[in-house]
């Protein structure tokens, strides 16, 4: 895709710098706060899913819209062709289903090894959950899950594709301004073009057999990571119970505990 006329407001570097300076923010907080292993978790986990966001902002917008790798053109990502057939994903049910099963081990990773691995799960879970909105983006039933950032996706896929860079949050469109503009309007022609498309509609139909299995479970697999986290809630109290001095490091402590009772002398003798 051809680089638009009209520069985005704030550039590259100076995306750089901000992106930059939050994440160490973020780090810096964690160190305040690492004598508290709950907190810190969250602190961690939030930070690599927001580096993720990150990463997903400046790819799309940098790498596959404004191209900023000499000589790249169009050849990196190819993705004028998603431009021109929206609804045509390559990803598919079983890369989202392989996704969840890598998640769930590095969320179970974390939990037990715990230091700074949290930042690894999170960007993972940003990742997962990416591939998810995306698809959800292209389906009529996202207008009614995530309307905002379908309206800004549809627009950025016809007249404002210098707008609208971000799925998982709307947070780094709003900071760098580049969120299309209030007073557009989504066209019939524009959510026609959008969500209809013959070729994609042709290979719904050979799909084999082992996507189709993971269609039907990938939500399944889903529910059972909101279950699985609450579930591991009390592995925090147990397992890092105690901190060593070298950062990054736990001290485990058994969930159970033999304790000897103290003989009394004179209960004995009695």
């Amino acid at each position: 895709m051809k680089p638009f006329a009209l520069k985005s407001p704030i550039h590259l570097n100076k995306c750089l710098s901000i992106g930059t300076s939050l994440f160490l923010g973020l780090l810096i907080l964690n160190e305040l706060l690492f004598s508290f292993p709950v907190i810190s978790f969250i602190i961690l986990f939030f930070t690599g899913w927001l580096f993720w966001t990150f990463v997903e902002y400046f790819i799309h917008r940098f790498l596959m819209h404004e191209l900023i790798l000499p000589g790249s053109k169009d050849t990196l990502f190819n993705h004028q062709k998603h431009h021109q057939q929206p609804h045509d994903l390559k990803v598919r049910p079983f890369h989202r289903l392989i996704f969840l099963l890598i998640l769930v081990l590095a969320i179970w990773f974390s939990v037990n090894k715990g230091g700074y691995t949290p930042i690894l799960s999170g960007f993972l879970f940003g990742f997962t959950t990416y591939n998810y909105i995306h698809y959800i983006l292209h389906q009529p039933f996202g207008k009614h899950l995530l309307p905002n950032v379908q309206r800004a996706h549809i627009l950025h896929h016809f007249n404002r594709p210098q707008y609208g860079y971000s799925f998982s949050t709307s947070f780094w469109d709003w900071l760098f301004r580049t969120q299309p503009p209030k007073e557009d309007k989504l066209t019939e022609t524009m959510i026609k073009n959008y969500f209809l498309n013959k070729s994609n509609l042709s290979k719904t139909k050979t799909s084999n057999s082992i996507e189709k299995v993971a269609r039907k479970f990938n939500w399944i697999f889903a529910f059972l990571i909101l279950s699985i986290i609450p579930a591991c809630s009390p592995v925090f109290s147990d397992l890092q119970s105690a901190r060593t001095p070298g950062k990054g490091q736990i001290e485990y402590t058994p969930i159970t505990q033999t304790q000897v009772k103290p003989v009394n002398t004179k209960e004995l003798i009695m």
